[in-house]
């Protein structure tokens, strides 16, 4: 019994994170250019990287990991093949940053996860998606998006940002993504720890009676 609470203890998994190239959209980039940011495949000549202004288009830079967003006009996106094999039932979080610039009309942003694509945008299994949290985004502002998908099958991983009409404009900035591991897990080491504590508890009047008849 004791054995166990030990296994049941140490069965709490972690959050692993799933590369993406070029996540801030840094790299290869100096100022404003037009064209799809450099790791990412899409809408050439609808899409690009600037630098924010400050007041004028945000009231502040995206983050402290980066000054740069990528622009998507309407009806336009970019996507990335992630190198990552999913298990079925996986549980994936992804976190962007989606901006609403103040000098431009809003589109209407885009952000999907598909597996098993042939290796061209928004082709293949569109997995099941939960909003934790999709806040309003503001004229002038950048906010946050958390989304939490589910792996179906398990085989090839594929990200996709998009403006899906509306306005000429939607910008994203700082994109992660990360395995969560399931509740239950974290449940189940919670309670190995309690049911260790007990199970030791229980022993100690045992050993206290059997030191005392070996007194006797």
């Amino acid at each position: 019994m004791v054995a166990l609470a030990l296994v049941l203890g140490t069965n709490v998994g972690r959050a692993s994170v799933i590369p993406i190239a070029n996540c801030t959209f840094e790299e290869g980039i100096n100022g404003s250019v037009a064209g799809t940011p450099t790791s990412w495949s899409g809408s050439s000549g609808s899409v690009g990287v600037y630098k924010p202004v400050t007041p004028t288009q945000y009231s502040t830079i995206p983050s402290a990991d980066g000054t740069d967003v990528t622009y998507i006009n309407a009806n336009s996106y970019i996507y990335q093949n992630l190198t990552r094999t999913l298990t079925a039932g996986e549980t994936l979080q992804l976190t962007v940053v989606v901006g609403r610039r103040a000098d431009f009309t809003y589109g209407t942003p885009l952000v999907a996860l598909y597996e098993n694509g042939n290796g061209s945008g928004e082709n293949g299994t569109l997995l099941t998606a939960t909003p934790v949290s999709e806040p309003t985004v503001a004229s002038g502002t950048l906010v946050t998006w958390t989304i939490n998908y589910t792996a179906v099958a398990g085989n090839s991983l594929q990200l996709v940002l998009g403006n899906s009409g509306g306005g000429p404009q939607v910008d994203f900035a700082n994109v992660s993504l990360s395995s969560v591991p399931k509740p239950v897990n974290v449940a189940l080491g919670i309670f190995g720890e309690v049911f260790l504590v007990v199970a030791l508890a229980r022993t100690r009047p045992v050993r206290n009676r059997i030191h005392g008849w070996r007194a006797a």
